[in-house]
């Protein structure tokens, strides 16, 4: 069993998580002194489950989201995203929005400790808490 210790963990990698991590690093935490855990990271259910479902979110709120931490560095992609190319007030697949999230997870992946699995336990012992993953 190895124990590593962290400041700060992100359970999940969807738009939360991301949001999540984004924002600690926009506030000066050191990316090293965070853990990001998940099984896929792959945007979530938003990415692996929902695809095919219309949104009812508007295209601008995951513009604004997409933007909404410097951390995220999504105004140097190289190559557009579809979501940027429609109407700002129209809903979309989440398809679409899933594609530049994950890019955006690709971006963080490369900053903080991931650690790929499900938790299985969580447990506070003198203040700090101990989390176990199944694998």
């Amino acid at each position: 069993m190895t124990i590593t210790s962290f400041d700060w963990a992100i359970v999940g990698a969807g738009p939360a998580g991301l949001a999540v991590v984004g924002k600690l690093i926009d506030h000066g935490i050191d990316p090293k002194k965070i853990a990001w855990i998940d099984p896929e990271f792959k945007v979530g259910d938003l990415g692996t489950k929902w695809h095919n479902v219309s949104s009812n979110t508007r295209v601008g709120l995951f513009i604004k989201f997409l933007n909404g931490c410097s951390a995220f560095n999504y105004q140097s992609v190289a190559k557009k995203f579809e979501i940027e190319k429609l109407d700002p007030l129209s809903t979309c697949p989440l398809s679409i929005a899933a594609a530049p999230l994950q890019w955006i997870t690709n971006h963080l992946k490369d900053k903080v400790n991931l650690f790929n699995g499900k938790v299985q336990q969580l447990k506070l012992e003198n203040r700090l808490w101990e989390i176990t993953l199944a694998n």
